[in-house]
């Protein structure tokens, strides 16, 4: 069987590359193979060097594919406005080709990797069948992606799977390792109430198994993907503290303490979900590699 991975040099991308190289030929779409090890390369069957931004290079692609993962993004959205068109063209436009090529190459899947930023401003239960109303650029694209995918959806099997939190080694310019990085070299940490928002991080192995299964399973609709344990982000800076044996530096706000857990129904009727990675080790995981790296490099343009 082969499938198309896009973003497949990014954290998760890699990941799920693994995850599927026993079973699948893996067709790599990359911006850059410049980035990528030589155990990297190993695990793909083919490269495709592309920048997807620009729209899809049709003649670098296999004309026959069995499913497509889409899983590149962009994080330009952190620069907004300056780079408002790498989002929408990441997150939207190459939706848009990636889905006319999967279909004329005889794809039955699409699995698209979304964003739990879709649920934005976060005031309401985080239901897949709640209304969407984002106003972020992350939020709005990644919604508008998923409505491109649903209209394929009599074509072939859809599904657009809604990631909160992912986090793991490896991981820069996210919320964990930058967490890690403020609690090393002391610096202020905002907590609304004191506590910060309640959230479910989900290791990125558990995230690469679950895509895995959503594409060889064929799965349809909309799907919440996060972590089995729940908690506030000052459990999470407490943690990190204790293991850097680090003094912590906390600004309480009076904000209100949003709720970052979206209801896990749909995933736990998909697949077993008690082997997932517990915290507490990915957390320390995740510590050890980022000390072992010694960097946290910031790459705002293109990453999952």
């Amino acid at each position: 069987m082969r499938v198309l991975l896009t973003g497949a040099a990014g954290f998760i991308g890699k990941q799920i590359a693994r995850s599927l190289q026993n079973s699948w030929a893996v067709y790599a779409v990359v911006r850059d193979s410049n980035t990528l090890s030589a155990k990297q390369l190993a695990g793909y069957s083919t490269l495709i060097e592309d920048d997807i931004s620009q729209g899809l290079t049709r003649e670098r692609y296999p004309t026959k594919i069995d499913a497509v993962i889409h899983c590149a993004q962009s994080l330009a959205y952190q620069t907004f406005p300056a780079n408002a068109l790498d989002v929408s063209n990441v997150n939207v436009a190459a939706t848009a080709h990636l889905l006319d090529y999967g279909l004329k190459a005889g794809a039955t899947s699409f699995c698209h990797i979304s964003s739990g930023s879709v649920y934005e401003p976060y005031d309401q239960t985080l239901h897949e069948g709640s209304v969407l109303t984002p106003s972020s650029i992350n939020g709005c694209s990644k919604a508008a992606a998923e409505m491109l995918v649903r209209s394929y959806a009599s074509l072939m099997k859809t599904c657009s799977l809604r990631v909160f939190m992912p986090y793991g080694p490896g991981q820069t310019n996210r919320l964990l390792p930058n967490l890690i990085h403020k609690v090393l070299m002391g610096e202020t940490i905002t907590l609304a109430q004191g506590r910060g928002p309640v959230i479910a991080p989900i290791h990125v192995e558990d995230v690469a198994n679950i895509i895995s299964s959503a594409c060889q399973d064929q799965w349809q609709g909309v799907v919440n993907i996060a972590g089995m344990e729940t908690m506030p982000l000052s459990d999470v800076v407490t943690s990190i503290a204790k293991t850097l044996r680090q003094d912590l530096n906390i600004k309480t706000t009076s904000e209100a303490s949003i709720n970052l857990t979206p209801p896990l129904d749909i995933l736990k009727s998909k697949i077993p979900t008690v082997g997932f990675i517990d915290f507490k080790t990915g957390l320390s995981e995740t510590i050890s590699a980022y000390l072992s790296e010694g960097t946290n490099d910031i790459n705002p343009f293109r990453s999952t």
